[in-house]
């Protein structure tokens, strides 16, 4: 794969990716807490998985060049081991899937209380098996464009971090977005006063990790800061726009100014819960392309 040919298939790619790992990992930590949430984060995460498969098929023009990385395996390659660890893990979110369909029929069938049916915990520890497939294809996002030499905006240790923080805000978006067009009225409310603070929190572990990313590059000598400077004045309204004040910003303002209004009201409440998870979608997408085109 050249990647002096990356563009916006593969943005598209990694987003969606970052999207189905975030979802997954939802549904598996958030299932205690909310099991309608954890439902429905399962089965969003199959389907956003199969989309970025289908955007990076779209980039290598061919489908048998998809099929012909694992043919021919080679060890030494990171997309090699990253395009194997996709494919277990579209197996097993698919599976996953059809578990917790399958077991919340049966569940709500026999209504059982005070127990745990025998699926339940092959659900869960299938479950757990898919967790290290998700958070290793999270990490080897940021980890690939890493490991390529000679591109001075893309040789950071943070870049890994930056692409755990994207797929756990994207990822929690996309299923608050989602269970707003899925799910009834009390049931969503519910969902979103047990799943802000998360939301919240990530969001700005995210804006942290861009300034820590950022700051590194100034500082790590005379070609990170001219790559740094070039994509500043380059993508005006791609990075300080949509990917910084619309995606992590102002989701921070909503929040702040929720908070301040909690104090007053002595009453919890998450005002502009799918505002701020459409914005931190659309940052999130910006960043990632950004991040692609700016650093060839």
């Amino acid at each position: 794969m050249n990647i002096t040919e990356w563009g916006i298939f593969i943005a598209l790619d990694f987003f969606w990716g970052g999207m189905a790992v975030g979802t997954y990992i939802f549904s598996i930590l958030f299932k205690k807490r909310n099991n309608q949430l954890s439902r429905l984060a399962a089965y969003i995460s199959p389907v956003c998985l199969l989309i970025a498969m289908i955007f990076l098929v779209g980039h290598l023009g061919k489908p048998l060049n998809s099929i012909w990385v694992l043919l021919s395996f080679n060890f030494t390659s990171i997309i090699a081991w990253g395009s194997l660890f996709q494919g277990i893990f579209l197996i097993i979110s698919i599976l996953h899937a059809f578990m917790v369909f399958k077991n919340s029929k049966t569940i709500t069938e026999i209504e059982i209380k005070g127990a745990t049916p025998s699926i339940k915990l092959n659900e869960i520890k299938l479950g757990y098996i898919g967790l290290p497939f998700a958070l290793l294809i999270g990490i080897y996002h940021g980890y690939l464009l890493m490991s390529l030499t000679g591109r001075p905006l893309w040789n950071s240790g943070l870049l890994p971090i930056l692409s755990v923080g994207a797929f756990i805000t994207t990822g929690i978006a996309l299923v608050m977005v989602v269970s707003k067009f899925s799910s009834k009225t009390s049931e969503l409310n519910t969902a979103l006063q047990s799943s802000h603070k998360i939301l919240i929190t990530a969001i700005i572990f995210q804006f942290f990790a861009v300034l820590m990313w950022v700051s590194s590059l100034w500082f790590g000598g005379v070609e990170k800061k001219d790559a740094v400077i070039k994509m500043f004045s380059n993508n005006v309204f791609s990075f300080w726009i949509m990917a910084l004040f619309i995606g992590l910003i102002i989701p921070i303002i909503l929040w702040v100014k929720d908070v301040i209004h909690n104090r007053k009201t002595g009453y919890l409440k998450f005002t502009h819960p799918i505002i701020t998870s459409i914005f931190v979608l659309i940052g999130a997408f910006f960043l990632r392309y950004v991040i692609i085109i700016a650093g060839q």
